[in-house]
């Protein structure tokens, strides 16, 4: 399930035959690699399932991978074992399919830096495994791909193939070709320079790396190989760039592989330009937002093609490329086609990249149509964003894509149909200047959703490649951002984030069955032959990945993450939640099951925390009975929070929010010990950008409450992108809460709240003001960076408001540890308070916690709920010194103590917002 839940690998088999026989899967009956086969069809050739009996499916098992987190990816079944892999920490489960309940046959469980999760941009999901060669082969989010023996869960091999220094992380699937591992890492946020490699499957020696921006001695575009059909010029990679930019301008591989073995190439995708604002990269920006296929063996490109040109709309292309053969004019052509981000899609020539169709298969606004001459879109200028053209209204599709890259479509040989997931949003978009620091987060956009043409959100939908246009369509209330199956039993299936499994007819798109399974899909079903003969699905159920951010509070094992859903989708919560089906589900008498068509009751993951081991069930179905369609519990995650309306808060929701921005930090700033101003080592990063909050910031809180994703930042290698060294400053006095490098202790936490109740010292007693007249803030993307801290209202606006207190402390042996006096020599200033506001902006800090704290894929720092303490000495602490699972180390290289110290000061003057712990829907 998602994020915060317990997932789960539901399986549904057929009424089959009493006598069906026990045998061997087959090569027809495995599902060996992320989408059954090279061409990326996602098409099972297995027929037992169809229109005619899918009605009678039920559920046979289940299992609790014990992880909070987004389920993407799919499961494998190789011969007749089941192989699953868990959201970070990345856990292996192999199943024996066998023997009743599918007992573990081994678990292998690595050791993942747990820095990664601050840094992966989109919840810490993993996208898969592949099999090949006795040994499953997959990446660890941390930037290692491992190989696992399938006889021992012994491993074989581990590579460390990405930086997590500079902003990469590895979810994404691996693709194996002629003993060639070939892996990509994300990072478009972070402004990576985008790669991919190929390993040895052998040795998990790295053979080859190829680069998706930069020179053709980088790209491996050597002469005579190269064969586009458009962009045939030298080093575009370069010379589609200002100066350098290439070096750091994003283009990650996540998304999904294909490979045609006659043609010998491996065609993928690749992401996003950084950063968002498309002024500070004037130019194409090749290769970005394009497809680009290469040999193998030495990862030779042979041709390339972008989707979207100067993408100035966050128009990843990293989405499959699935291999068909067409009829196209009369004629069969051999076609790659491909749904992009950008709403258009596209049938190319697999050979060259020539386009032969262009047609949009969602609301577009952005451009009018594809040229085929040049293989450009034609571009409406009013659409066009950039820093200096302010807000820009109505973009279509919305940067979620009109088809996320996270579900792939489906192609049935059956049908010669593709079945595709849908996204029915559209955004306004306000670009900003950045500044990069390596490791932090590149972004520059505020990019507020809102449903497209029809209100719905999403649509499953049959599309004819070969004519460019929609068969059949099944309108969603929300995005569909589950991946496909289709089938020879011509049934396709798929999920919903409202936590819905469903099949429909592949020839008429009529629905055929559903089941809630309790938690938003986000995942992709596959199907398989079990030892028995019968043919079973299966899919994972866990709400994640983008709706980690979006879907609101549905943390309840932790008290900290308290978070409103995005107004856009607010009622979301309602109907999917992260633990999966409750036991509620089940008939508690005899009669009721008996006509609900259950005999038994089970807890599907129920348990606050689903701990690792196991939790299975078995339900067996009455005959003649309907599966049972219980009112699930209610959902998770997504990419952009707002204030609940409900509460009189109006909040457009957004994805990467920065302060306007203002006057430079002051050439006048206060000098301390050693001569050197104490907010140099912000002015030496660059020319910097920094922002003002102004009074229209305050008190707005847009996304997520908890500390668990938000005080997950990593640390950082102390090194950043500047023009000279930066001097560490030292704090020559401590009080209440000091400089030093220790905790304080409990003395004086103790004394200083004594001095709180008084009027003075920290204000560890957090009374929460209420939400009337608040304006909600547009919030910022991806990546913990600063695991700042909350302020108070004035005492006088405290007497009978609700009070958060998460910050005491237990101490061992019931004595406190002697005490270190911390002390904020800037508290309650409000000079040094706008200063903070301004090192907030120019350290990437808005970049996890959203513009003025409102929180993102961090928590709000004024929401009053603190995993690490609230103090003014343990937000320095918290800052300097960084936090387990991602919150960076800004002290020593990157602040002085004298620069924490204002932004401990910016953090704790934030208005908080109400504390409205129940949520309620009319």
């Amino acid at each position: 399930m998602g994020k915060g839940a317990g997932a789960l690998a539901l399986l549904f088999v057929t009424l089959g035959s009493r006598h069906a026989r026990a045998q061997d899967a087959g090569e027809d009956g495995q599902w060996t690699m992320p989408a059954r086969d090279y061409a990326a069809t996602r098409y099972s050739p297995l027929a037992r399932i169809g229109v005619a009996n899918v009605g009678r499916l039920r559920p046979v098992w289940t299992f609790s991978t014990g992880v909070l987190g987004g389920h993407e990816g799919q499961p494998l079944v190789v011969g007749h074992t089941l192989y699953v892999v868990t959201p970070y920490p990345n856990v292996l489960y192999a199943f024996d399919l066998t023997k009743p309940d599918y007992p573990l046959k081994w678990k292998y469980r690595p050791d993942v830096d747990p820095n990664a999760v601050g840094i992966a941009c989109c919840d810490a999901i993993n996208r898969g495994a592949f099999y090949a060669e006795g040994k499953i082969v997959y990446n660890l989010l941390d930037g290692r791909t491992v190989a696992i023996d399938t006889a021992t869960g012994k491993e074989v091999w581990q590579t460390k193939i990405a930086d997590l220094s500079q902003g990469e992380t590895t979810p994404v699937a691996p693709f194996i070709v002629k003993r060639r591992v070939i892996v990509g890492a994300s990072g478009g946020e972070f402004g990576i320079h985008g790669w991919v490699k190929g390993l040895d499957l052998r040795t998990g020696r790295i053979a080859w790396t190829a680069y998706n921006m930069g020179p053709d001695s980088e790209m491996l575009a050597w002469p005579g190989t190269v064969r586009s059909f458009y962009g045939k010029q030298k080093d575009l990679g370069v010379t589609t760039w200002p100066k350098g930019a290439w070096a750091h301008g994003g283009g990650p591989v996540w998304g999904w592989m294909s490979y045609d073995p006659r043609l010998d190439l491996v065609f993928y995708g690749v992401g996003n330009p950084g950063p968002y604002n498309p002024e500070q990269r004037p130019g194409d920006n090749k290769w970005t937002a394009s497809v680009l296929a290469r040999r193998p063996d030495d990862g030779a490109l042979v041709w390339a093609y972008q989707f979207t040109p100067h993408d100035s709309w966050d128009y990843d292309a990293t989405a499959e490329m699935i291999l068909a053969d067409l009829v196209l004019g009369g004629e069969e052509r051999n076609v790659l086609v491909h749904f992009d981000k950008n709403g258009f899609a596209y049938t190319l020539d697999r050979a060259t990249g020539e386009v032969l169709v262009a047609e949009p298969f969602v609301p577009v606004s952005w451009a009018t149509r594809v040229d085929r001459a040049s293989g450009r879109p034609v571009i409406d200028s009013t659409k066009l964003t950039g820093a200096s053209r302010g807000n820009v209204k109505d973009i279509c599709p919305s940067l979620e894509g009109g088809k996320t890259p996270a579900a792939p479509a489906a192609y049935s040989a059956r049908t010669k149909l593709f079945y595709v997931p849908t996204n029915n949003l559209c955004m306004d978009y306000e670009a900003v200047s950045v500044t990069r620091i390596a490791g932090t987060p590149f972004i520059g956009a505020n990019t507020p959703y809102h449903a497209g043409p029809g209100g719905h959100m999403g649509a499953f939908i049959a599309w004819d490649a070969a004519r460019g246009r929609t068969v059949w369509a099944i309108k969603e209330p929300y995005p569909v951002w589950s991946g496909v199956l289709a089938t020879a039993g011509n049934v396709v299936f798929y999920g919903t984030l409202d936590g819905w499994f469903k099949a429909a007819d592949a020839t008429t798109g009529r629905p055929l069955w559903k089941f809630k399974v309790g938690s938003g899909v986000v995942g992709n079903p596959i199907a398989y032959t079990g030892p028995d003969g019968k043919q079973y699905v299966a899919v994972y159920a866990g709400i994640g990945g983008d709706w980690f951010l979006l879907a609101g509070d549905v943390r309840s094992d932790d008290p900290s993450d308290v978070r409103p859903p995005a107004d856009f989708m607010r009622d979301i919560a309602r109907h999917t939640r992260t633990y999966g089906r409750p036991p509620t589900s089940c008939a508690t008498s005899r009669a009721t099951r008996a006509r609900a068509g259950w005999c038994g009751c089970s807890d599907w993951a129920h348990e606050p925390h689903a701990r690792r081991s196991a939790a299975r069930a078995v339900l067996h179905r009455r005959s003649g009975a309907g599966p049972a369609r219980a009112a699930g519990p209610v959902g998770d995650g997504g990419r952009r929070v707002g204030l609940r309306r409900a509460h009189g808060v109006s909040h457009h929701r957004s994805r990467h929010h920065r302060d306007r921005a203002g006057p430079r930090v002051s050439r006048g700033a206060p000098r301390v010990a050693g001569g050197v101003r104490a907010d140099r080592a912000v002015r030496r990063l660059a020319p910097l950008r920094l922002g003002r909050p102004g009074r229209r910031d305050r008190g707005r809180h847009g996304g997520r409450a908890g500390p668990d994703r938000g005080e997950r930042d990593r640390r950082l290698h102390r090194r950043v992108r500047r023009r000279r060294p930066v001097r560490v400053l030292r704090v020559a006095h401590a009080g209440c809460g000091g400089a030093g490098g220790l905790g304080r202790g409990a003395g004086s936490r103790r004394r200083c709240r004594r001095e709180d109740r008084a009027g003075g010292g920290d204000r560890r007693h957090r009374r929460l003001r209420g939400g009337e007249g608040m304006r909600a803030v547009p919030v910022a993307l991806l990546v913990a960076l600063a695991a700042c801290g909350r302020g108070a209202p004035p005492a006088d606006q405290r007497a009978g408001l609700p009070e958060v207190r998460h910050d005491e402390h237990v101490f061992a042996g019931g004595a406190a540890p002697t005490a270190v006096r911390w002390q904020n020599p800037y508290r309650r200033d409000q000079r040094a308070a706008a200063a903070g506001a301004k090192i907030f902006t120019a350290m990437n800090c808005d970049g996890c916690h959203g513009g003025a704290g409102a929180g993102w894929v961090g928590p709000s720092l004024a929401d009053g709920r603190w995993r690490f303490g609230g103090a003014d000495g343990e937000i320095f602490q918290s800052i300097f010194y960084g936090r387990p699972h991602g919150m960076p180390a800004y002290g020593g290289l990157l602040l002085a103590p004298d620069a924490v110290w204002k932004l401990v000061t910016y953090i704790q003057s934030l208005e908080p917002p109400a504390d409205l712990p129940t949520e309620a829907w009319h």
